[in-house]
């Protein structure tokens, strides 16, 4: 019966990624997982991740934050002065004198 480790040791994870050994704690960001005092494993299900996320297509567009930056400014903006319209409204209401009935 063939098993395929799910966990696996530093020099496993390095080639399963196609990595050297020396490289690859530089340019791989997984955690390994503490077995014990001494033994770190590599889940390959975190491994798998970390490969997928260096897609291009795997990663998002970068936000354009000075326009994010705009349109929070404009939506405080926008918001204040819907406060101070409402306010005047009801100061408006306030100042004026009841109705008489005849």
């Amino acid at each position: 019966m063939n098993v395929t480790p799910r966990l696996l040791n530093k020099a496993q994870a390095a080639a399963y990624c196609g990595l050297s050994e020396a490289a690859f704690p530089t340019l791989c960001n997984v955690r390994p997982i503490e077995l014990g005092t001494r033994m770190l494993r590599y889940d390959v299900k975190q491994l798998d991740k970390w490969i997928d996320s260096l897609s291009p297509d795997a990663n998002p567009p970068p936000i354009d934050w000075m326009q994010a930056y705009d349109d929070d400014v404009a939506e405080k903006r926008r918001a204040k002065e819907a406060k101070l319209a409402l306010r005047k409204k009801k100061a408006e209401r306030a100042a004026k004198p009841p109705a008489t009935r005849s």
